[in-house]
């Protein structure tokens, strides 16, 4: 069963989330359940270190009277739970694109004006989270696990396109289609914990075999379904071409 964590200043709005949570879950049948309604931030934060596990989290965005907001919130959940699922509901639709400046993936952002339309939108969401859920299950996915500005992502591994070093000493960077993640490490020691499907091409990179379209030996680069280049060693491209 998947908890449910609600956050939301005002009491009487709060009793009304979680009554139309609760209608929308028990109709659908989702298997979903309140963990928790409150209208601290400091409290969720308390009860998800003692949980740890993965959650949905219907927050507001303005607390008066707490030291943080429903964003500075979210990025705290995202340190303790990094695949939650983040939905606000508030009345302040203006500030949509700060769930972008703080990076914090919400799959939804719901306005709570119009009652019928709130309800909508809930079930809506959590829909939306079953289905993501059930693909989850149905397949099995390889994670790659790695700490990053705080948090603790899991990257599934067939999304990975390549590692590669970055300006930083003793700092790597991991990229998908979207996503590009800075982290502490060294290719070498990622390489090992990977299986053989992602090749060194070069002493700067590590490629996912998969995600390879061409090979151009002249220029010794490797072009990937993305779009992007990586070099390839000299003695390397003998290897690749083997491959391919």
């Amino acid at each position: 069963m998947v908890p449910i964590y609600i956050c939301e200043d005002q009491s009487e709005i709060l009793k009304q989330l979680e009554k139309n949570i609760r209608n929308v879950s028990m109709i659908e049948e989702f298997d979903f359940a309140i963990a928790l309604a409150t209208t601290s931030p400091e409290e969720l934060l308390r009860c998800l270190k003692e949980q740890r596990t993965q959650g949905i989290y219907f927050l507001d965005i303005e607390f008066p009277k707490e030291s943080m907001n429903g964003f500075e919130l979210g990025k705290e959940i995202r340190k303790l739970d990094s695949r939650g699922f983040l939905i606000y509901v508030t009345t302040h639709s203006e500030l949509l694109p700060e769930t972008f400046t703080y990076q914090l993936e919400a799959l939804d952002y719901i306005l709570k004006d119009d009652p019928a339309q709130l309800i909508h939108r809930i079930r809506k969401a959590l829909l939306t989270i079953q289905g993501l859920l059930n693909n989850e299950s149905s397949e099995v996915k390889e994670l790659f696990t790695v700490e990053s500005a705080a948090r603790i992502l899991h990257i599934p591994v067939n999304t990975i396109d390549y590692f590669e070093t970055t300006y930083k000493k003793h700092n790597v960077a991991l990229i998908t289609s979207n996503q590009y993640i800075e982290f502490h490490g060294n290719l070498t020691q990622i390489e090992k914990r990977l299986s053989p499907n992602f090749i060194r091409t070069h002493q700067s990179y590590l490629v996912n075999r998969s995600k390879i379209q061409t090979i151009d030996k002249r220029h010794r680069t490797v072009l990937l379904k993305n779009g992007s280049t990586c070099l390839v060693s000299r003695s390397k491209i003998k290897e690749l071409k083997q491959l391919y």
